[in-house]
């Protein structure tokens, strides 16, 4: 097997890719007017504590939140909120901010607070942190990591932050990086919080669940899945259509909801090619002839999602986001009484009870990025519509387990962790520990050579979010099992054999000689291979498709 280099598999698709309601059938939502959890002001006690929030560019504007995305509404909203409830809150606003700072009311600022929230890859961060440490001033920093522990590791807040500082992660996977990348670094896992006033259970049989489904074109009887976020490559709807296509040959009455904006934002760490994303996700739904079952609503307000994850049967995430550092829908949907089936990734490995409120699909990470184990998506899905009993036994674990990320909870956590951040005042600063030195230097080389994050460096971070990891194989055991990791097709030019990989998020071809592409065919997803079987050019063409990332060759 030759390798030929990647190629754009979403390049036919740039032209069009537009985003029309049209282009699916449109829905009118019939949702309930429910009212927005707020604090009950009369009945909290305020401490007299000054904290200084810095807010993001474009979040904040006439002291409103806003923001293009929900989620990230959801999470400053919700700190925001929770600070202005029980302490005196003052915030630093980016939009005012010339594009140089001005130190001097920075300092200011700084001496008029106890303590300063910043949130992670924010502008003007690192020099507010300098000046404290400069001018040695009292201010403990709160650093809101979000979703950079797994892009950088915060590699770069090394020497900066003190021991007495503390850093808010959404995940154990995110506090597990920080214990491995620091020598000694203070963190607290707060999970993001959702309003359980807005997403709460409904009755299945209710009116308004059966005009919601009439009102989507699906007839009684018939079943829902629901896919809630972004359309783009990193949240991968390409898996998620062609895992319907498999489904919809044994259930023909199944429907696919997508609700989302188009999103074209490349982002770290893999720098994904979104344009004509959208358009391939159309043109999929063609060429498996789904355009009876799949229905796009564009973007929605929480309370039309609120209704969509209730009538649902399943909410499907099957992200393969190497920064899902939480994971709002499957505790929305989770919190409306529905069950989830979602990449055992990142935060989400948190938040769902794999087996009790839905199933966790295994992530695999190689060399070309992460794959989930869509063939154990499919078998978790049908395994649910098939079993009622389980569905509702799910339903009502799913409503207990989201009250642990309601916002009371969320509120009661951060006020926890300000009110004992007083207990400590070493101002030495937190070092890299050799893992972390090692990372950093990576970092440094990857940026400096081509701007791009290696696969080495990605591994360090990745390995705490998957399932498992693909490794470059020297040796097979005797006995093993093969999963299937990506779409392929096979096309023959002319005496030439090439393999493509349809992928959008790792696209790439190979040229095969005979014997590997008859090889190749034979392979089974799943099955339980003997090292006998193979003769000696069969086992090197083994590790060669594993260490591509093409089978995950899987020890028994």
């Amino acid at each position: 097997m030759v390798y030929l280099g990647p190629y754009n598999l979403l390049e036919d698709f740039c032209k069009n890719d537009t985003f029309n309601i049209n282009d699916f059938r449109a829905n009118i939502f019939t949702s309930i007017d429910k009212k927005r959890w707020t604090p009950e002001y009369n009945n909290i006690e305020k401490y007299n504590i000054n904290v200084g929030i810095l807010l993001p560019a474009k979040v904040l504007f006439k002291n409103k939140i806003v923001y293009s995305y929900p989620s990230i509404i959801n999470v400053y909203e919700s700190f925001y909120l929770a600070m202005k409830t029980f302490y005196n809150c003052k915030i630093m606003d980016l939009n005012e901010v010339e594009s140089q700072p001005d130190l001097e009311e920075y300092e200011r600022f700084l001496k008029s607070v106890d303590i300063m929230v910043v949130f992670a890859n924010t502008n003007f961060v690192y020099d507010l942190i300098n000046i404290r440490n400069k001018s040695d001033l009292k201010t403990k920093f709160i650093l809101v990591a979000l979703g950079a522990v797994a892009s950088t590791g915060l590699v770069h807040y090394a020497n900066m932050l003190r021991k007495s500082d503390i850093v808010w992660v959404s995940c154990n996977a995110d506090e597990e990086i920080l214990k491995n990348i620091f020598n000694e670094i203070k963190t607290e896992i707060i999970p993001y919080g959702i309003d359980t006033n807005i997403f709460s259970p409904m009755d299945k049989k209710s009116d308004i669940i059966r005009k919601t489904k009439l009102a989507l074109g699906i007839p009684e009887g018939n079943y829902l899945l629901t896919y809630c976020g972004r359309i783009h490559p990193e949240k991968n709807i390409h898996t998620l259509i062609e895992i319907l296509a498999d489904i919809v040959k044994e259930k023909k009455n199944i429907f696919l909801c997508l609700a989302g904006s188009v999103d074209t934002d490349i982002s770290a760490p893999y720098y994904f090619k979104c344009k004509g994303y959208f358009s391939y996700v159309k043109y999929l739904i063609k060429q498996y002839n789904l355009g009876h079952h799949v229905i796009y609503v564009g973007p929605q307000q929480q309370r039309n999602l609120a209704t969509l994850y209730a009538a649902s049967d399943i909410v499907l995430d099957l992200s393969i986001n190497p920064t899902e550092n939480f994971g709002f829908v499957p505790v929305e949907a989770m919190a409306c009484g529905t069950p989830v089936v979602c990449s055992k990734i990142g935060g989400i490995k948190d938040t769902v009870i794999d087996g009790q409120t839905g199933f966790l699909i295994d992530t695999i990470f190689s060399p070309y990025g992460i794959n989930i184990d869509r063939y154990m998506a499919i078998e978790k899905i049908k395994l649910l519509l098939n079993n009622e009993n389980m569905k509702l036994k799910f339903s009502e674990n799913a409503v207990a387990r989201s009250k642990f990320f309601g916002l009371p909870n969320q509120f009661a956590k951060i006020k926890h962790s300000i009110n004992n951040l007083f207990i400590d005042s070493d101002k030495t600063l937190c070092t890299l520990s050799d893992k972390g030195l090692i990372l950093k230097k990576r970092f440094d080389k990857d940026y400096g050579d081509a701007n791009k994050i290696s696969y080495e460096t990605t591994k360090m971070l990745t390995k705490y979010y998957v399932s498992k990891i693909v490794d470059s194989l020297n040796v097979l055991p005797n006995m093993f099992k093969i999963k299937l990791l990506t779409h392929y097709e096979i096309i023959k030019k002319g005496s030439d054999i090439y393999l493509y990989i349809k992928d959008p998020t790792w696209a790439r071809k190979y040229k095969l000689n005979e014997q590997e592409t008859v090889f190749l065919q034979s392979i089974k997803n799943d099955r339980f291979y003997n090292l006998r079987d193979f003769d000696a050019n069969e086992i090197a063409f083994l590790k060669e498709l594993n260490n591509e990332g093409i089978i995950y060759i899987e020890f028994i």
